[in-house]
């Protein structure tokens, strides 16, 4: 037997013919049988810290040396012993460190002690040899990353690197394992890449299925998880491909994100009812995913929840689904219908982005957010409505919505954002309410189809590429308040015949122009022009019979120019109703509104006042007002243009 003794702070070497033991610079490092490293411990038990050898194919670990039994085998001990192949550890053995086999690329045969109760950390990391192993009974938990990678290609043939392209290569490592009954915890990642295994029954003693468990299993098809499974963490089964022969227990209460990202073979989920939330891309990329139920007490859909997944054609959302995340269902190109329900109230950015079969989707009265691209390349939408509590339309919301013809946008909205309906080329017609102040660049760029339009009072600057290429636009209303038009707003608008200027020709020529963006053909002072002011007050005055009485009452004030274009100022006035209406349902033929006809000429300004009283006015009672005009050309055709903002007054009390 050799025998090292290191003596710390010491470098002396030492050759004596007699006794054949060396000193070296560790303090407490010996060395049995020419082989292994080992140190006593405070105990007086042997533990083995590493090998002399690093070429060694077998390792025969003895029970004792010198009389001291061997209880513990160091971390790291045997890492990167590439010849290694096949190693006994001693029954007496009940501690074993970290990543004791870490790159042991060659290893196949390992006898473990039948006492021990945990497989460390780390303990056949990248042990790609290692086809299978026997897990003694008394073992209650596998740490994190045990068995991780224990996979690898041999290559056959002129490869350069990896094995891809021709090259053929066989596959090794672990392919099968059996988890007994009586494992409580297996650690993250412990299976992660072991690209062999196929079916895998996991032991009821399990309550948690931990992070990325069986990650990057690629050829993992079968799993049976048992009914006390609580939770399934983050990642535990993505990029298993083949995985197709898996069910979630009733026990189940939460999945974590990507728990099932890139499951690609799996067509069918049923959610369990205790699941309340479907987290960060949990279903990401299931390109086979066709049906999939959601419990009740579902609250919220996360970013990316089932992003990508391409079969999905329908999904029922639960009622109490209150939140769908960014990129919910972006890249879902067989989703044809869909249903909101009512509780959801924010619609993340790019929620549907790229649903290019998504025909008809309704939105809930209660929503009040959609975010960025929510609908961008939405190809097959034709229309849509928006709930009248949206204020804002963002940044390309519905960008390539190439079929959408008609969408129905709330009062309330304030503000168009960047690209919002960039390239949607079969949109003719848009309402935009008069309480947007802010239209973004390039809102209708490349709108073909796009007719008319009109820009409400309030926005002040038509920012660079609005409409550019809108080669269908014919006219367009533009406010006095406009005081900047950018470079290329209108480029491309090769149909554009009238601009209708509510200012006057002086105010117009004060507009800043940016390159490509002036304007020809510009009729001054041509629309109707709403003032915003309705006074209110009790109205006095003697009736047929001489009784002097006081009513409800309120003046409503606007302007009106003599010329819409080629048409003439016929017939002028308010509108009136005690219904709250939106401003594109506000006319003449609509039953509950109430016409008040001008009788005397404007002033020299174009101003003119109607009172409304009487007639069931009540006091205390809110009211609505918009102006009208009709106007006539020298053929007789009428048209009837409207104010762009509803006006509201209360008759004030007795």
């Amino acid at each position: 037997m050799k025998k090292l003794i290191v003596l710390l702070g010491i470098t002396i070497c030492l050759l004596v013919l007699s006794t054949n033991f060396v000193l070296a610079e560790t303090s407490d490092v010996l060395i049995y049988d020419d082989l292994i490293y080992y140190k006593i411990s405070d105990k007086n038990e042997v533990i083995i810290t590493g090998v002399t050898d690093k070429t060694v194919s077998k390792l025969d670990i003895p029970s004792e040396i010198d009389g001291i039994t061997v209880t513990a085998i160091g971390d790291y001990a045997f890492k990167d012993l590439k010849e290694l192949t096949t190693v006994e550890i001693p029954q007496t053995v009940t501690d074993i460190g970290k990543n004791i086999f870490y790159r042991c690329e060659s290893l196949e045969n390992v006898t473990l002690p039948s006492g021990l109760t945990k497989i460390p950390d780390g303990m056949f990391y990248q042990c790609s040899s290692l086809e299978t192993i026997d897990i003694p009974m008394t073992v209650t938990e596998i740490g994190e990353y045990a068995f991780r990678e224990c996979y690898a290609k041999v290559c056959s043939g002129e490869c350069d690197g990896e094995c891809s392209g021709k090259c053929v290569g066989k596959d090794i490592g672990l392919k099968e394992i059996t988890l007994h009954e009586g494992i409580k915890k297996i650690g993250s990642c412990a299976f992660y890449g072991c690209k062999r295994l196929t079916d895998v029954t996991l032991p009821s003693t399990l309550t948690v299925i931990e992070e990325s468990l069986f990650c990057d299993c690629s050829n993992l098809e079968k799993v049976k998880i048992p009914e006390t499974v609580t939770e399934i963490e983050g990642m535990a089964f993505a990029a298993c491909v083949k995985l197709k022969n898996i069910s979630l227990p009733d026990s189940v209460e939460t999945i974590g994100d990507g728990a099932f990202y890139n499951c690609k073979s799996q067509e069918t989920f049923k959610i369990p009812e205790n699941v309340t939330c479907i987290n960060v891309g949990t279903f990401e990329q299931c390109t086979a995913l066709v049906n999939i139920e959601l419990p009740n007490g579902i609250d919220t859909l996360e970013n990316n929840c089932f992003s990508g997944c391409t079969a999905l054609i329908t999904i029922e959302i639960p009622e109490s689904v209150t939140y769908i995340g960014m990129n919910a269902f972006s890249g879902c190109t067989a989703l044809m219908t869909i249903t909101i329900p009512e509780s959801v109230t924010a619609i993340g950015g790019s929620a549907f982005d790229g649903c290019k079969s998504l025909r008809n989707i309704t939105l809930p009265e209660a929503l009040t957010y959609i975010g960025e691209s929510a609908f961008g390349n939405c190809e097959s939408l034709g229309k849509i409505e928006i709930p009248s509590q949206i204020t804002e339309i963002n940044d390309a919301t519905f960008r390539y919505c190439d079929s959408l013809e008609k969408i129905t946008i709330p009062s309330g909205l304030t503000s168009i954002g960047v690209g919002a309906f960039l390239f949607c080329e079969s949109l003719k017609e848009i309402y935009i309410p008069t309480n947007v102040t802010q239209i973004g660049e390039g809102a209708f760029y490349e709108c073909g189809a796009l007719e008319k339009i009109t820009i409400p009072d309030g926005v002040e600057v038509i920012e660079g590429i609005t409409f550019y290429n809108c080669s269908s636009l014919t006219e367009i209303i533009i406010p006095c308040s406009i005081i900047e038009v950018k470079d290329n707003a209108f480029d491309g608008c090769t149909n554009l015949k009238n601009v209708y200027y509510t200012g006057t020709e002086s105010e117009w020529n004060a507009v800043k122009f940016g390159t490509n963006s002036k304007l020809n053909n510009v009729i001054y002072n041509s629309v109707l022009a709403p003032l915003c002011a309705v006074y209110e007050m009790p109205y006095t005055y003697t009736d047929e019979n001489g009784e002097e009485k006081t009513v409800p009452s309120g003046v409503a004030f606007a302007t009106v120019f003599d010329k819409y274009g080629e048409y003439k100022l016929k017939e002028f006035g308010m509108l009136l109703t005690g219904k709250n209406i939106d401003i594109k349902d506000f006319k003449i033929t609509t039953k509950g509104v109430v016409k008040g006809k001008g009788e005397e000429e404007p002033n020299a300004q174009g101003k003119f006042g109607i009172m409304f009283y009487g007639n069931g006015l009540q006091y205390g009672k809110t009211y609505y007002t918009v102006s009208y005009a009709i106007y006539e050309d020298e053929s007789g055709n009428e048209i009837a243009i409207y104010g762009d903002k509803i006006t509201k007054f209360t008759p004030k009390g007795e």
